[in-house]
């Protein structure tokens, strides 16, 4: 019944859906693909990025290159004036306090010095009294990582996270359908993470997965960082990273409502305080519901957003605890 529902959504209504994938008590229960898509497909994830640069803060930590999320941006860019109240806590929970007015990604994206752009931004509000949406902050993240690791996010992302997940194992298919960012451009490794002008990979968006892929990464939060017999971030950290950290406000291109409370790269639900997912612009999304021992991850275009399909159709089918 869940499939025939599913199948007759995704085939006959919009938004148009590229492809669902449930993984129930650690099996694949539903991984379906549409319009031409498959599970070879690359999709833009958009901010699901966010989540994944996250995860690469606790990997930070756990080897001993961070001491804390609320280590002070001045300690970590000496070289630069920063307001010495904001934590990297800030950063991940969008309340920097830098002002909205001055936020101009794209700005960031041209410079040669992307860096000295976002640090040079004006600050409007006290650091952690104000939530703001910040992809430029966020960009951040991904710069300091380059610097702490010598080598870019994505090839960080490479050895330490996506290697043992199995995620990137082929390139890109081109005889498959495919779904890549437009902008900014291809990094010189040529991974499938979109970077800047200066080869950093963009922090807040640009990365493609597989459904699969983002299935994997949901499921490694779901099992507190560990994924077969390794833990690849901190379980400590899975469970601070997924606290709430403020009311937050809506995810991009979702429908009007209440604020979703965010918490460090994550979107918490509303309703079921254990729920977390990382959220994309046009319905990208990987969710993970401890409490069903459930991932459900969507792929969608970026022209509309189905955020109600799992609510609709899959967490409904739950039959057992």
């Amino acid at each position: 019944m869940v499939l025939a529902t599913t199948n007759e959504f995704a085939a006959n209504t919009e938004p148009p859906v590229s492809g669902y994938i449930v993984v129930r008590h650690g099996y694949v229960v539903f991984d379906e693909y549409y319009r031409g898509f498959s599970a070879s497909s690359y999709h833009s994830v958009n901010s699901v990025t966010k989540s994944i640069i996250s995860a690469l803060i606790g990997i930070a930590l756990r080897d001993g290159l961070l001491s804390s999320v609320d280590q002070r941006l001045t300690d970590l860019f000496p070289q630069h004036t920063v307001d010495s109240r904001i934590t990297l806590r800030h950063i991940m929970s969008m309340t920097a306090g830098f002002s909205e007015e001055s936020h101009n990604l794209q700005r960031v994206i041209d410079s040669d010095d992307p860096l000295g752009v976002l640090l040079s931004r004006s600050i409007a509000h006290t650091p952690g009294s104000f939530y703001f949406y910040d992809d430029g902050a966020v960009h951040l993240l991904s710069i300091l990582l380059s610097r702490l690791t010598g080598v870019s996010a994505a090839e960080f992302a490479l050895e330490k996270l996506f290697k043992p997940l199995g995620v990137w194992r082929q390139p890109a298919d081109p005889n498959t359908k495919h779904r890549f960012h437009a902008q900014p451009g291809w990094p010189t490794t040529g991974l499938l993470w979109k970077a800047d002008r200066v080869g950093h990979n963009m922090g807040s968006y640009g990365l493609h997965l597989t459904l699969r892929e983002m299935a994997k990464f949901g499921y490694l939060y779901l099992n507190g960082g560990r994924w077969e017999d390794r833990t690849l971030v901190p379980h400590e950290y899975v469970e601070e990273s997924t606290r709430t950290q403020n009311e937050g406000g809506r995810p991009m291109g979702a429908p009007p409502g209440p604020p979703n409370p965010y918490a460090l790269l994550w979107w918490k639900s509303l309703n079921n305080p254990a729920q977390f997912s990382a959220d994309g612009f046009g319905g990208q999304q990987i969710m993970v519901l401890p409490e069903s021992d459930m991932v459900i991850a969507m792929a969608t275009s970026t022209r509309h957003s189905p955020w109600m399909t799992p609510y609709r159709i899959f967490i409904p089918a739950i039959r057992d605890g």
